[in-house]
């Protein structure tokens, strides 16, 4: 659901609403939540009012919830948006870990690049309402079939000669040019980002 918090009430109503509508014996109901607020880190939050926690902390109800249901198909849509990037982070390094734990199948909806390269095992890359590239996310990040899914994967794409060229993630870098394998281009700066201990310019 886009809101985390669902019902008024406490953490344990929240879990224990989708498993209440699908008729679930209490005492199942009780072992199921009890599994998910262990595993999503909210054991100690049962009996707060949802409406107190912090986005963080209603985000992983958000996810308990889906969880709890054990359902042959999860749907998650864009579960890690609206929070803080340390906990998102932490999220994210949890996340498959539950799904694997949790649900059968699961499909996720995200803008996210690095959240679709770190969650999914098949990836379907949607461009405005049409399916612009689909499969093992091995297969796609081996081989973009297109410009724009290359792009979208991360790749930086020139062109040289006539001939487009997909360079992977980190590996358009300064090297000293082996014979043969000399290749120049021109990139034309639009602006560069401070980012601290490093700069990155947007061509």
């Amino acid at each position: 659901f886009q809101s985390a918090v669902f019902v008024r009430g406490t953490v344990h109503h929240n879990l224990d609403l989708g498993l209440s509508l699908q008729q679930v014996p209490r005492p199942e109901r009780a072992e199921r939540i009890a599994a998910a607020a262990r595993e999503c880190g909210l054991e100690s939050l049962l009996a707060r009012p949802a409406a107190q926690l912090s986005g963080g902390e209603a985000q992983r109800v958000n996810v308990a919830r889906a969880l709890a249901l054990e359902a042959p198909v999860t749907l998650l849509d864009e579960p890690l948006a609206g929070i803080d990037r340390a906990v998102r982070s932490q999220l994210l390094d949890e996340l498959p870990g539950l799904l694997e734990r949790f649900a059968t199948t699961t499909i996720l909806v995200t803008h996210d690049r690095d959240e679709a390269l770190r969650l999914a095992d098949h990836l379907v890359v949607l461009v405005d309402g049409r399916v612009l590239a689909a499969g093992s996310k091995r297969s796609l990040c081996q081989a973009p079939p297109d410009p724009e899914t290359a792009r979208l994967l991360g790749y930086t794409v020139l062109e040289h000669g006539g001939t487009l060229w997909a360079v992977p993630p980190g590996g358009l870098r300064r090297t000293a040019a082996s014979a043969g394998h000399a290749m120049t281009t021109r990139l034309t700066v639009e602006r560069v980002l401070d980012l601290g201990p490093r700069r990155q310019l947007v061509c």
